[in-house]
C-alpha cells in the first residue's frame, strides 16, 4: 500500500509531465505557423517577381505583339 507522501509525489511527476507535454504542443503549434507564414510570405515574393518579369519584358516590347 502506498503512503500519502509516495501518492503525492506521483501526482506531482504526472503534473509536471502533463505540463511538458502542453509546453511541447505549444511550441510545436508555433513552429507550424512560422513554417506556414514562411510559405506564404516565399510565394508571395515568387507572384511579385513573376509579376514583375512579366511587366518588364511588356515595356521592354516582348508581349504577345512585339
Amino acid at each position: 500500500m502506498e503512503s500519502h507522501e509516495e501518492k503525492l509525489h506521483k501526482m506531482i511527476i504526472q503534473s509536471k509531465i502533463n505540463d511538458t507535454k502542453d509546453v511541447m504542443k505549444r511550441k510545436a503549434m508555433e513552429i507550424e505557423k512560422t513554417k506556414i507564414e514562411r510559405r506564404a510570405m516565399d510565394g508571395k515574393t515568387q507572384l511579385t517577381q513573376f509579376a514583375s518579369s512579366i511587366s518588364s519584358g511588356i515595356s521592354s516590347g516582348m508581349g504577345p505583339n512585339g
